[in-house]
């Protein structure tokens, strides 16, 4: 796992008990997972739209995903980003604004990207 992927996944990973969510309607996915990189690697991004990741020079895709890697769903309705827990049983962390930060499994399969700085 890169030096990244290890504090990213264990920021996010710890995201849904350590109160990251800055509370209902505050926070959606993409401004979630910029969030928790910014804190992880102690570097400010530019605000991204979960449409953005794919085409942003802080990321480049990936084959097989990492803890800590980004689920990207380009063709979701407002596009969809999210941090990846555990790779092989599909779980990933996100935010909505609706509903704070939770966990999930995906079941439509992502592009995966991994933040290179």
């Amino acid at each position: 796992m890169s030096s990244f992927n290890e504090e990213i996944y264990a920021i996010a990973n710890a995201a849904d008990t350590q109160g990251f969510s800055m509370g209902v309607g505050a926070q959606d996915n993409s401004t979630f997972v910029i969030a928790v990189i910014e804190h992880a690697v102690k570097h400010k991004l530019h605000f991204l739209k979960a449409h953005d990741f794919g085409h942003s020079i802080h990321f480049r895709e990936v084959d097989k995903p990492m803890r800590g890697d980004i689920a990207y769903w380009a063709h979701h309705t407002n596009g969809h980003v999210g941090i990846i827990l555990e790779p092989f049983q599909h779980m990933y962390i996100a935010a909505e604004s609706s509903g704070g930060v939770f966990k999930t499994h995906w079941s439509r399969h992502p592009k995966f990207l991994r933040y290179v700085g």
